[in-house]
């Protein structure tokens, strides 16, 4: 399994290409889709799937890479249409091939991606872990040494806590973070930085 980051659009998201030797799934794009495009075609990949963290702006530009791959897009239904997009001029909702839902799995080959529902800065919001390398994709819920906004449209900050204690601070210690902005992270890094901070 490899897993290949673009930093893209206006506000730097990490977008994340996970990939066997012949197909590929897409967590959350920016912007410049044809960056992503030409990795697939210089690879020599199928993009299957394109799965979105969330439904905010700044993750869900895929219109590009969906019409050109045919993959099948999937997000949780409550992030479908987003206040937060209306206000950004980004007013029409997502079209998704299927629903994104707790303890989902996601198969690529022999690489299966667990869908967590980890609500709070979107309704909607969801995270993405690979049990088996312990790989988590957190989108906007959490970051090295920070955690998501919840003072947008959507936002909740009670929800957003009780996200990261249950569901990501579970996980075990050597899980390494991948989160929609910024530099990677491990879950025993944010225990120890957040836990006596916040909880």
């Amino acid at each position: 399994m490899k897993i290949q980051k673009f930093v893209l659009g206006p506000i730097q998201t990490n977008c994340y290409l996970i990939h066997n030797a012949k197909e590929a799934i897409l967590i959350d794009c920016g912007g410049h889709e044809e960056i992503i495009l030409k990795y697939l075609e210089n690879n020599k990949l199928k993009l299957k799937y394109i799965l979105l963290s969330h439904g905010h702006f700044d993750h869900i530009v895929i219109n590009k890479i969906k019409e050109k791959t045919k993959a099948k897009v999937g997000m949780h239904e409550r992030d479908r249409i987003m206040p937060v997009n209306i206000l950004a001029g980004k007013i029409k909702p997502i079209i998704t091939d299927f629903e994104l839902k707790e303890n989902q799995i996601v198969n690529l080959g022999s690489i299966k991606i667990k869908v967590l529902e980890t609500p709070g800065h979107s309704p909607g919001s969801c995270s993405f872990y690979i049990e088996s390398n312990k790989t988590l994709f957190s989108g906007d819920t959490l970051f090295k040494s920070a955690i998501g906004r919840t003072d947008i449209p959507g936002g909740n900050y009670d929800r957003l806590m009780k996200s990261i204690k249950e569901k990501i601070l579970a996980l075990p210690p050597e899980t390494k973070i991948y989160p929609g902005h910024g530099s990677e992270t491990t879950i025993a890094y944010e225990k120890q930085r957040f836990t006596q901070r916040f909880f």
